[in-house]
């Protein structure tokens, strides 16, 4: 494990449920059951007005390039990464309008939000890689980490421990991930060595940091708020990752399989 420190560089404009089959044993049964009608079992048919529906409602005119997207509900704010204008868009969700764009590091591809400290947090892949800090309440570049002369190392994962507001970060070219601390006097890096080519991270806030490695055809578990391995978990192909924080369970994709890897904990 290795760590680096970093400072401050102010900024130019300053992201179930499901029932299981019936087995009926008795066809006659069956066939008497589904011909009676709902009511029979206190069951009405809802209103033609409770039927829910979608529709496009809005398209919004963003930068160039629009790729990650990421939204704080507390304040109604969606934040868009322009992958070919080097900014991030800030939509007002109450009026669907651009309120103003913020400039970051070259070619942003991913952005998180931390809702607790109203933080919003880009990686950058142009100009040797950069992860920038943006103040939602000011909507300007807080911090950035390496943005002038780049951190050497493309970034491709991006996800944020609420507790510990600690941002784990992949770097693929160079088998690491890394938990990045920012602060007013700047930042602190800390990063493992894991190998092949990590690419997806996702957080389980109360269990630990799920990272993706489809060239080792493994996902590794750290222990939430360090970069500690606990565990090395054999999914060939895996790319992505989203965790239920409620049930901690992981869910991975591994596209070449056609499959999703469910990863749950267990006791001895």
């Amino acid at each position: 494990m290795r760590g680096w420190r970093g400072t401050p560089i102010a900024g130019p404009g300053a992201g179930h449920c499901g029932a299981g089959p019936a087995r009926w044993r008795r066809p006659g049964l069956a066939a008497a059951v589904l011909a009676m009608p709902l009511t029979a079992f206190g069951i009405t048919a809802a209103p033609a007005s409770a039927a829910v529906h979608y529709r496009v409602a809005h398209i919004i005119r963003v930068g160039a390039g629009p790729v990650g997207v990421a939204v704080d509900p507390t304040l109604r704010t969606a934040y868009v990464t322009n992958s070919r204008a080097g900014s991030v868009s800030v939509i007002d969700e109450a009026t669907n309008t651009v309120t103003h764009t913020i400039r970051v590091g070259a070619g942003p591809v991913a952005v998180t939000v931390d809702p607790t400290i109203h933080t919003a947090y880009v990686i950058s892949e142009g100009d040797g890689g950069s992860v920038s800090v943006i103040d939602e309440t000011t909507g300007t570049l807080k911090s950035a980490a390496a943005p002038d002369h780049g951190l050497g190392i493309e970034p491709a994962g991006l996800a944020v421990d609420l507790p510990t507001h600690l941002v784990y970060v992949t770097f693929p070219s160079i088998g690491e991930v890394a938990a990045f601390a920012f602060d007013p006097s700047g930042y602190v890096a800390n990063f493992v060595k894991l190998g092949g080519a990590p690419t997806g991270v996702a957080v389980d806030h109360t269990g630990g940091v799920f990272v993706t490695n489809g060239a080792l055809g493994r996902v590794w578990v750290l222990a939430a708020g360090t970069v500690k391995s606990i565990s090395a978990l054999r999914v060939p192909g895996a790319l992505g990752v989203a965790v239920d924080t409620a049930t901690h369970v992981a869910y991975v994709t591994s596209p070449s399989a056609g499959t999703v890897s469910m990863i749950q904990q267990y006791q001895d």
